[in-house]
């Protein structure tokens, strides 16, 4: 009878701290979707290989950022054994990161911690470890997505340099300025010829003038022109 009614005590026990712990992870799950509402957070099912809760987070845009696993537990003293599963649980799923809540934490350890690349923090500080740590994932995929457009962009213009379109415009292009620098040319010898023809015909009518102006001048005396003049007084 001892015995039966000791071991219904630690079922009793286990089934109690069971309870607490969905309670718990239940809490985070509702605290997660009220601090991150663009996030998918989702609960793992039981008996699944896995965490207790992924958390996908997401860009103002909607794309995929990367996902957070987390781990509730609800113990009495800390297992080594849970870093280790849950860096296997984040290989297998691919996500970004693994973070375990518990009230209990590895030794001379308090509040926050980072064991083995797994954070471990208190149920107090869950929200903030997480707000940092998304903070953290969607300024990587933002860097991410800059470098690929960059890449693309610089992959795009070396394709348009290097491409028969360029080609055909530089071309069309240096056609245009060598029918304008033609024009310019012909027009100039044009204009140059043109005004040579009327300095000649200048030169004549200045001639036929001073001639009349000496043959007058000869007969009456008249006032010399100041155009018709050499200078010096002659």
């Amino acid at each position: 009878m001892q015995k039966a009614i000791e071991e219904a005590g630690r079922k009793g026990a286990q089934g109690s701290m069971q309870l607490q712990g969905e309670v718990a992870e239940l809490n985070l799950e509702e605290n997660l979707r009220g601090a991150f509402l663009a996030d998918v957070i989702e609960p793992i099912a039981k008996g699944v290989i896995g965490a207790d809760i992924r958390q996908r987070v997401k860009s103002p845009r909607g794309f995929d950022c990367g996902s957070i696993l987390w781990e509730v537990k609800r113990t009495k003293s800390w297992s080594p054994g849970w870093v280790a599963k849950l860096k296997d649980d984040v290989l297998a799923d691919k996500a970004v990161v693994g973070i375990i809540v518990s009230e209990v934490l590895p030794p001379e350890t308090f509040g926050l911690t980072s064991v083995e690349g797994v954070w471990v923090c208190e149920p107090r500080l869950a929200l903030g470890i997480g707000a940092a740590i998304r903070k953290g994932i969607l300024d990587v995929a933002r860097e991410k997505a800059l470098t690929q457009n960059l890449h693309d962009k610089s992959a795009m213009l070396y394709g348009y340099v290097t491409g028969q379109d360029f080609k055909n415009q530089v071309e069309a292009l240096v056609l245009a300025y060598q029918e304008m620098k033609g024009q310019i040319d012909r027009e100039r010898a044009a204009m140059e010829k043109l005004w040579k023809a009327r300095e000649t015909q200048l030169s004549r009518v200045l001639g036929v003038t001073a001639g009349v102006v000496g043959s007058i001048s000869a007969i009456v005396p008249l006032p010399e022109a100041e155009s018709l003049r050499l200078g010096d007084g002659i």
